[in-house]
Parts: structure tokens; sequence; C-alpha cells
């Protein structure tokens, strides 16, 4: 890969981070413009991650015109969420389809090319970055513009990026195809052998980030929080994330994540638990830090024993739709309980089963 196509793959992988975080980050402006209920706000973060697991599917066949078919595909996803008037969650589930296809296609085709673990470990790193800015981009974007007019800007790139992606795509580039799957393996072999409550910790970490990061905007807001908290919050949770995952480059990472890593679940819980108290800003930050700070490392130390046992690909599949389910729930419950407080209590919930599962003393962890 030559440093301009590595420069290239590294800018659309930090513009997935930006676009997956996008709908949480803009979920007031998006509620207020579409006049969504917190149930069907809920419904349409459902859609983007139902979507992105769904779009991890769908990685067939050559890697880089899959990443430009679906750059373009979120180009119109993009384009049809800020025309339409009504049920902007079927355009999302088309935006997260697309992304979750250009996230997975990414992955395989860097790590194709360059092998190591590490390049593959900084590519993620790049999309943390993404995530981290993403609130700082879209609410200076909603600044000189409605969120119709932000969308049709992220049509606009993605339009673009499908473009030079064509353009960058080689005769020996394009030879690069996703790895076939078993036709004879079902979705209950991938797991077979794999505890149940390995399965179910794994699964937790990524659905309370999801919910965490997709609802602490609107969270933030409905509480009557400065704009600046409003920003600060995901920014803060997205910054504990980045920080611990960059920890992962320092000398002896590896033994701590295999030797210490049930310290993590109880700073999730510490964290998404003190969001419920009575907030002030200061203390909303530091919640915010924490549970992002406890989750970084977490899926990733989770998943490596989930694929010790077994390789496979149904666990991301189920990770996915844990990251569709718990944001959807959690507008579910604050719509029936008229609190979004309430709703906040679901991630919480989450923390504790995943605290619970970590500690039980009986279960192989592989450790």
């Amino acid at each position: 890969m030559t440093l301009r196509n590595k420069l290239w793959t590294y800018l659309g992988f930090w513009a997935t981070g930006v676009s997956l975080i996008m709908p949480g980050a803009m979920l007031p402006a998006i509620t207020h413009a579409w006049h969504l209920t917190d149930r069907g706000a809920g419904a349409m973060l459902f859609c983007v991650y139902f979507g992105a697991a769904v779009g991890a599917l769908l990685v067939r066949g050559a890697l880089q015109r899959l990443i430009a078919t679906y750059s373009l595909l979120l180009c119109v996803a993009a384009a049809l969420w800020a025309s339409t008037t009504t049920w902007p969650q079927l355009p999302a589930l088309v935006w997260g389809i697309g992304l979750g296809t250009v996230m997975t296609s990414t992955s395989i085709l860097f790590k194709q090319q360059q092998a190591s673990a590490a390049a593959l470990v900084r590519l993620n790193f790049v999309w943390a970055v993404g995530a981290l800015l993403a609130p700082a981009v879209v609410t200076q974007a909603l600044r000189t513009g409605s969120p119709r007019a932000v969308l049709l800007g992220f049509a606009i790139f993605w339009a673009i990026y499908a473009a030079g992606t064509w353009l960058t795509i080689g005769s020996s580039a394009s030879q690069l195809t996703a790895p076939r799957l078993d036709a004879n393996a079902s979705m209950l072999q991938g797991l077979r052998g794999v505890p149940t409550a390995l399965i179910i910790a794994t699964i937790l970490a990524p659905g309370i980030e999801a919910a965490c990061s997709g609802w602490l905007s609107t969270y933030a807001d409905r509480y009557a929080m400065r704009l600046a908290i409003t920003i600060a919050a995901p920014s803060c949770f997205w910054a504990g994330l980045l920080l611990s995952r960059a920890m992962a480059f320092l000398p002896g990472a590896d033994r701590y994540l295999e030797t210490r890593w049930r310290r993590l679940p109880l700073l999730v819980l510490a964290g998404t638990g003190g969001l419920l108290l009575p907030l002030q800003s200061a203390w909303m930050l530091t919640c915010a830090f924490c549970t992002g700070f406890g989750l970084g490392p977490l899926y990733p130390a989770l998943l490596s024993k989930v694929l010790d046992r077994r390789q496979n690909n149904t666990i991301f599949f189920l990770a996915g739709v844990a990251s569709s389910a718990l944001p959807w729930l959690t507008g579910q419950v604050s719509a029936f309980s008229h609190s979004l407080r309430w709703g906040m209590a679901v991630p919480v919930l989450g923390a504790g089963m995943l605290f619970t599962l970590t500690r039980l003393p009986l279960l192989d962890w592989g450790e």
C-alpha cells in the first residue's frame, strides 16, 4: 500500500468514526427538526447500529469495490435523510448498512495489505479520533446550517470519497477479497464451546458504549446544561475511550489486559451510575470520561477471549445487534416514563450485569 493510498484509507476510516457518532451528536437537532419523541429517536439510533451490524454480513468480493460502492450508498442515504419529512429511521438504516460495510471492508483490506496487528490497532485509533471529534465537528456545522444542510454536507463528502476510491483501484488491489465463509457453518455453530456468560459480557460492552454515546448529548441538553457541556459530554466519553485504548501501546499492557481487566466493569458501572445522580457540569463530564475509559479496552479484551476459543464472525454480528438494541431500549424507557434519566438506567443495568458476569469465580475466562 502506497503512502497516498494509506492516507486515503485513514481519511475514510476517520470519517466512518465521525459518521457513526453523528446521529447521536445531532440527536437534539434531529429530534427538533423531525418532531421526534424519545421513542422515535431511540428507534432511529437502533436503525443506525442495527444497519451497521447487517452491513458487516454483506462484505463479499473485492474489498475496494465494496468500499467505493457503499461510500456511494452513504451519499444516497444522507441525501434521502436530508430530504425526508417523515420516517427518518429508513435512511438511518441505510446509513448504518453503508457504514458497517465500509468499516468492515476497510479493516479486512488494511489487515491483508499491512499484515501486522499493530497496523490494525493504528487504524482503529484513527477511527476513535473521528468519534472523539464528531460532537465538535457536528456542532460547529450546525452553527452555520440546519440539520438537513449538515446531512447534505456528509452526502457531498461520501460522494467525493466514493469517486476517489474508484480512482485508486488498481489491478492488484482490486483482487483483494474478503475471506470466504464456510457455507456449512451456521451462526450457532460459530459460538459452540464458548461460555454463554462470556458471550453475553462481550456483546454488552459495545451495547453500553452505543447507548451512552448516542444519548449523552440529548441527556445534557435535556437537563438545561450549557451548550458547551452538551458538546463536551460525549467528547469526554470518547476522550476516555481513546486514552484507554492508546495505553495499550505502553509496556505491560498485554499482561494487564490478560490479568487485571476485571477491574474495568466496576469503572463502567460507577461512571454510568453516576449519571443518574443530580447533575452538575463537572460531575457529568467526569462520569462520561470514566465510562469511556472503562469501556475502551474492555470489548477487545473480551473479544479476544471469545476468538481464542472459536474463530467466528457471529460474535461481531451479535455485538452489532446489542449496539442497536440498547440505544433503542433507552429511548423506549424514556418515552414510557417521560424521563430520560430513567431511560439512562438501561446502560446502568447493562453495566451491572457486565460487572456481575465478570465476577463469576467459577467461569473459565481463559486466564
